[in-house]
């Protein structure tokens, strides 16, 4: 489709035509509106005033059975009785009376004493509900819808009491009333197409009904809100609904007889809907069918209208503007002449091609005589112009490149960061770094990549601004500069990492080993009795062995470990991200077992031995200098030792290794022999004063070493992974401890639990949670539960930690970020993170009130945490100096010694019970 087929132009001239229909679309329809609602008015008043007509006639029914109880009352056979005489009486009457099924008189106590039927058999009506309420009103009654006792059909039984001397009631006359009447009467009623009207009893049931095709009688009436209305006995009303045949049907109802206690009777006159609105839906229908037809037709007038007067031209335009950018300066719109807007717009772009291809040209010939490769390009990155350099280097034509990006001249896997990069230079008018040569990768027509050192410059138009890019090949350089490096860095003679490259990757593990919380281990390595070699066999022979040795060596380390050569016969060994001490011993095993195997050349057979020292960083020191020294130190008593052997530097670092084994295998069994405890830190709102959570802190009971603190043993758990079933057991404990407090009536408090790294990488972690604060009884969704994390745990995987963050949010438990500032995050992540408290690392608490950069730090980790609706927790107060510091500075909580130390449960307890407050 063209791309002018629904242009912005076009939109917009389209949007005002629509605006100009918009006026009188809307006044149709709400025309419409109110045509329809006047005609359902006005059906429901006729529909009303139709139901009151019929229930007026339907009264009729009612006043002459009453007429007529008051003339049997006055028959002397009915007042005086024998019941034969009675009978004989009302046969007589019945035959002339056709609007009841039978008639007859009770005693007080409800016996049946006479009917038209000549009923013999003996029947009591104390039961029947009509009897009941004549005797308590004394009055004239109508019941609602029932079967007849004598004759079993549907009647409506009308009463009316006899009254003696002292006003009580003596005897009870009664007619059951043909439904039949009704119907009849309903019968006369001329009613609208579709219409219907019935006669129904207070529960809405319908006594008669016409026409009753579907045979409701006997049945509720289909519309449920006509049943509603009649059930709350509401004298009358109109409305509308649908039965379940699905059809919409206006209503109207009229009570016809008030009778609270037995129920009222109505009359209710339905309409189908499209019996009077079919009008109206048909004169909306043909009114909306022209406004559409005419709507066509405006649009399709104004659709080809912008395309003669204006698109045709805007389209000459671009044309002329897509020559340009493709290095055709000699394209022109010649749409000039005229005084219109468009024809402003071409002069204007006409002057600037002009003024392109002077400079075209120009710039042509200067390009041409530069022995670099010079590719210019406009602010969107397509290459506009290149000189002959540019062709040869690249191996395009120039037809190939022009209105091209200049991204094809780089690698597939550069050109998006390219992109961000050339724009920060244009967009930021960084003129400060342009000029300055840059080396990348280059990529040739063949897709052949090289080595390039690339300049920039900008050349600033009144059409924009351009790059000027000057390209060199620095192939052969770079593979110089390689080798010169790798002289400098690498042994020539084994080609192993040297001494200077050995040091610089120890001092960049060592950073490492400290940020993981792992071991670092350093190894000396001398190969015994070498000297000897070298004299007997020559240094050729003695240069093998240490090209073979150096092999060896390598074939033992594991990928990330280093080995180089200091010298001599001497190498070191860095052995990198060790958490088990085990490892060290087997790893130093295999490299004696290893350099011991014999070694063939030129028929000789020789076996060779090395002494082995070991120091472990951060154990032994920090200085690179002395670790090597340990490490020497620890070769040479390998060497007093009977040589063929490795030592640890010192004994004192022995006993080290072999009290963290003793440590570790303590661990493992701590659990299950319940040696492990927790106790409890208050953490206290600054501005009530009031204890808002604790946290968990464990603690470690041993049987003989007694209580060890948890800096003696968290590491060694995290290393050997105990860490994960020990955070578990603190997770659950911690949940049942919350619980246990609540049960117990104290203040509600916010139990916040550490994690360690491997914890946070278990791949069910949210599981364990939701788990174990179930089983304690802990409600989810609720400020029960906070974890508390470091920086560089969720730091390490970014996607995955704001996937699990958030599932835990989600979940109503809160997050905190532990030691806030002592680690390293990006605060662009810092936002993502479901997040709600930041704790300051109590290194820069404790000097808070004499160290200016400790409060100054302080201060903006507490307004970053406000700025992005996170509370901000202080640990480790101890002192009210420091208190009143973070009080100014709107801290939310405090942690530390200055309240209380970390407590048992029951101390815990017992100052929840007190409820004690911060001074």
């Amino acid at each position: 489709m063209n791309k002018f087929a629904f242009s912005g132009l076009r939109a917009r001239i389209f949007l005002l035509v629509t605006l100009a229909f918009a006026p009188w679309l809307l006044s149709t329809i709400y025309q419409n509106v109110e045509v329809r609602q006047q005609v359902i008015v006005e059906a429901q008043e006729d529909a009303r005033r139709l139901a009151n007509i019929i229930a007026f006639d339907q009264k009729e029914t009612i006043t002459e059975t009453r007429s007529f109880l008051q003339i049997l009352s006055a028959l002397s056979e009915v007042k005086k009785v024998p019941q034969e005489n009675c009978r004989q009486q009302l046969a007589s009457a019945f035959e002339q009376i056709t609007n009841y099924v039978n008639f007859g008189v009770l005693d007080a106590h409800g016996r049946l004493l006479c009917d038209a039927l000549a009923t013999r058999e003996t029947l009591t009506f104390n039961d029947r509900a009509w009897f009941k309420q004549t005797l308590k009103t004394r009055q004239f009654v109508v019941s609602s819808l029932i079967t007849g006792k004598i004759t079993s059909k549907p009647v409506i039984v009308s009463a009316l009491p006899l009254l003696d001397k002292n006003g009580k009631v003596s005897q009870v006359i009664w007619s059951a009333i043909d439904i039949g009447r009704f119907k009849r009467l309903l019968e006369k009623v001329s009613l609208p197409e579709g219409s219907e009207v019935s006669v129904m009893d207070a529960n809405g049931i319908i006594v008669a009904r016409h026409p009753d095709k579907e045979r409701y009688t006997g049945k509720h009436h289909p519309l449920p809100q006509l049943v509603g209305a009649v059930l709350a006995s509401k004298e009358e009303g109109v409305g509308q609904d649908k039965g379940s045949d699905g059809v919409s049907r206006l209503f109207a109802y009229h009570r016809l007889l008030e009778n609270p206690e037995m129920g009222s009777i109505y009359v209710s006159v339905t309409v189908p809907s499209n019996t009077y609105l079919t009008k109206s839906d048909h004169a909306f229908a043909l009114r909306m069918g022209l406004l559409v037809l005419l709507t066509i037709l405006i649009f399709t007038l104004a659709w080809f209208a912008t395309d003669m007067l204006i698109l045709r031209r805007m389209r000459a335009l671009i044309l002329s503007t897509e020559e340009i950018a493709r290095g055709n300066f000699s394209a022109r719109t010649h749409l000039g002449k005229g005084t219109s807007e468009i024809s402003e717009l071409a002069r204007v772009f006409d002057n600037m091609a002009q003024s392109l291809e002077l400079l075209f040209e120009q710039n042509q010939r200067i390009m041409e005589v530069s022995p670099e490769a010079i590719v210019i390009s406009d602010s969107g990155g397509k290459i506009v112009m290149v000189n002959i350099q540019t062709e040869k280097l690249f191996e395009y034509s120039r037809d190939e490149l022009l209105g091209q990006s200049i991204d094809i001249l780089l690698p597939e896997r550069f050109r998006a960061g390219h992109g961000a990069q050339r724009n920060a230079y244009v967009e930021e008018n960084r003129t400060d770094k342009m000029g300055m040569g840059r080396e990348l990768l280059g990529r040739k027509k063949d897709g052949t990549e090289f080595s390039a050192e690339i300049s920039l410059g900008p050349m600033k138009m009144d059409s924009g601004v351009f790059v000027i890019s000057a390209v060199r090949d620095i192939t052969e350089r770079k593979h110089f500069e390689n080798k010169i490096l790798h002289q400098a860095t690498h042994d020539s003679l084994t080609s192993l990492p040297n001494r200077s490259l050995f040091n610089d990757i120890l001092t960049r593990s060592m950073i490492h080993t400290l940020r993981i919380e792992k071991l670092l281990v350093v190894m000396f390595l001398d190969l015994d009795d070498f000297k000897n070699i070298n004299d007997t066999l020559g240094h050729g022979f003695g240069d093998y062995m240490l090209k073979e040795v150096a092999l060896r060596l390598k074939a033992q380390l594991r990928k990330d470990d280093i080995v180089a050569r200091q010298g001599g016969d001497e190498f070191t060994i860095l052995l990198q991200d060790i958490s088990d001490v085990g490892d060290i011993t087997q790893i130093a095993e295999k490299i004696l077992a290893a350099v011991s195997e014999p070694i063939m050349k030129e028929g000789h057979e020789m076996h060779m031995t090395a002494s082995l020292g070991i120091t472990v960083f951060p154990f032994d020191d920090t200085d690179i200098e002395h670790l090597l020294r340990n490490a020497d130190t620890a070769m040479y008593r390998a060497k007093e030792s009977g040589k063929n052997n490795f030592q640890f530097y010192t004994a004192a670092m022995n006993a080290s290794i072999r009290e963290r084994m003793e440590i570790e295998n303590g661990l493992r069994h701590a659990l299950e022999r319940n040696e492990l405890l927790l106790h409890y830190q208050p953490q206290v709102d600054i501005e009530s004063g009031r204890i808002i959570a604790v946290e968990a802190l464990i603690r470690w009971l041993h049987p003989e070493k007694g209580l060890i603190p948890p800096d003696k043993f968290i590491h060694i758990a995290e290393e050997s992974g105990l860490i994960v079933s020990i955070g578990e057991w603190v997770l659950r404990t911690a949940c049942k401890q919350n619980q246990a407090w609540q049960d117990a009536g104290l203040t509600h408090i916010r139990m916040a639990v550490n994690l360690s790294a491997r914890q946070f990488r278990v791949p069910h972690l949210v599981d364990v949670v939701v788990k174990a604060m179930e089983d304690a009884g802990l409600a989810l969704h609720s400020d029960n539960l906070e974890l508390e994390l470091t920086e560089s745990m969720i730091m390490n995987d970014v996607e995955g930690a704001i996937e699990t963050l958030s599932s835990l949010h989600e979940m109503g438990i809160r997050l905190s970020i532990d030691d806030f500032g002592t680690g390293y995050s990006s605060l662009s992540y810092l936002k993502r993170f479901s997040i709600n408290t930041l704790k300051i690392d109590q290194s820069f608490i404790r000097d808070i009130t004499v160290d200016s950069d400790d409060a100054a730090i302080a201060a903006i980790i507490i307004m970053l945490g406000h700025n992005l609706k996170m509370r901000v927790i202080a640990e480790g107060v101890e002192t009210a100096g420091q208190l009143e510091i973070l009080r100014e500075m709107k801290c939310d909580e405090i942690q530390g010694y200055y309240f209380s130390r970390p407590l048992p449960a029951d101390e815990l307890e017992k100052l929840l019970r007190d409820e004690r407050r911060l001074n």
